[in-house]
């Protein structure tokens, strides 16, 4: 069967590794003088589609859910999936007890790499980021710091981050890269079961087929969620193992076995909504919608 990865940017380096490992092509865009491919992996990339290849992992509308991590925590929290609270306009303005709330943190609705993250310390920081357009939420104190790899709601990997010498500093708020973190590797049967049903719990509310979910446990043993990847950077080794986990994922698959073209439905010259893409998924019907 003919296949592709589509790329985004911020995914390139990691997506071409697996598309150099699975013997396929790897583009941010498929051209119409392409052959139609019988299956599409999107990691990360969400550029238009005219078919529909037989099997497409990752859905468009799905990994733009993830992008908004302000849409896509308030999703998880509807479902009952743990993340951080987040503080709105009311909750920080004409409150009484508003000092209590405070520290919160500061992010935009898209970001990445544990990047644009600012502590707000009162009432007026707090109105001003959010008419900036970021959103609030309350500061966990953090004992371990996971991210769990999902593919086909099965636990896929786990990491665990832990502080090396290189260390530019002693606050632990933020435990990127940059800061002296990495994550090491930690055996799937010695993770918390709530932890990885959590996780698969928020792949499947949010329709992601793969991706990876940074969370954590507080001190007190609490866990939670605070971000889905659907184009994570993974080490040669991950990169490898994944590829096996395609071939298996796409040699079971008992479909059609020619793309089909696609045509997109409207209502009155709309499109239809995620809710009603999310519905007919579950009808069985394999088709990416394209949103305006």
């Amino acid at each position: 069967m003919k296949g592709k990865i589509l790329e985004c940017p911020q995914s390139f380096i990691t997506a071409r590794a697996l598309a150099d490992e699975l013997g396929v092509p790897c583009s941010r865009i498929i051209e119409r003088t392409e052959p139609k491919y019988n299956w599409l992996f999107r990691y990360g990339g969400t550029s238009y589609l005219d078919y529909y290849p037989n099997i497409i992992i990752n859905k468009k509308w799905a990994i733009q859910n993830v992008s908004n991590k302000f849409e896509c925590r308030r999703a998880l929290w509807d479902n009952d999936v743990p993340v951080p609270r987040m503080y709105y306009e009311t909750d920080v303005k004409n409150n009484g007890d508003v000092e209590s709330i405070f520290p919160l943190i500061a992010r935009p609705k898209n970001h990445f790499k544990g990047r644009h993250f600012y502590t707000v310390e009162d009432e007026r920081s707090a109105l001003r980021y959010l008419n900036r357009g970021y959103y609030l939420q309350e500061i966990i104190d953090k004992d371990v710091e996971y991210r769990i790899f999902i593919f086909m709601d099965k636990v896929f990997e786990v990491s665990r981050k832990e502080k090396t010498p290189m260390g530019t500093t002693e606050d632990d708020m933020i435990r990127n890269f940059d800061n002296g973190w990495r994550f090491m590797f930690q055996s799937v049967s010695d993770t918390r079961k709530d932890m990885k049903d959590y996780c698969r719990k928020a792949m499947r509310v949010m329709g992601l087929d793969w991706g990876a979910i940074d969370c954590c446990v507080n001190k007190k043993g609490a866990f939670y969620i605070f971000e889905i990847n659907s184009a994570p950077s993974l080490i040669d080794r991950k990169v490898k193992k994944l590829a096996v986990k395609i071939k298996e994922y796409i040699s079971g698959y008992s479909g059609r076995e020619e793309p089909r073209m696609f045509v997109p439905r409207s209502y009155g010259g709309m499109r239809v909504s995620a809710d009603e893409v999310r519905e007919c998924l579950e009808e069985d019907c394999e088709e990416d919608y394209d949103e305006e």
